[in-house]
């Protein structure tokens, strides 16, 4: 779910999701970074991890840049899908993570 938080200068996105058997939870900040010249991305999972991202937007592209793994996450027109395919990093390559999409659904539980 997403939400701009008071003021809407910040957005909140929680997830509940499963990798793999595993659930996996956690809360993500995103913002405008003047000093970029884009925007940011701060996460917090159940896992303990708390990385951040640079992210830029051309269209309805979005990626995502950190230091162990990026996301390029693409918008449907509609913009009631997004394809979210991310990458970690080895020492010397950038290898698949997961690819997944997520569909957009109203209060009531309906795409």
């Amino acid at each position: 779910s997403y939400e701009w938080l008071p003021g809407r200068f910040f957005l909140l996105h929680r997830w509940d999701a499963m990798v793999g058997e595993r659930v996996f939870r956690g809360t993500e900040i995103l913002g405008h970074d003047n000093g970029l010249g884009g925007y940011f991305s701060r996460c917090f999972d159940d896992a303990g991890s708390h990385p951040e991202y640079g992210a830029y937007v051309d269209e309805n592209i979005w990626t995502f840049t950190g230091r162990w793994t990026r996301a390029k996450v693409t918008f449907t027109e509609a913009g009631n899908r997004m394809r979210c395919y991310w990458e970690w990093r080895n020492e010397h390559d950038w290898l698949p993570l997961h690819d997944r999409v997520a569909t957009r659904e109203d209060r009531a539980g309906t795409p």
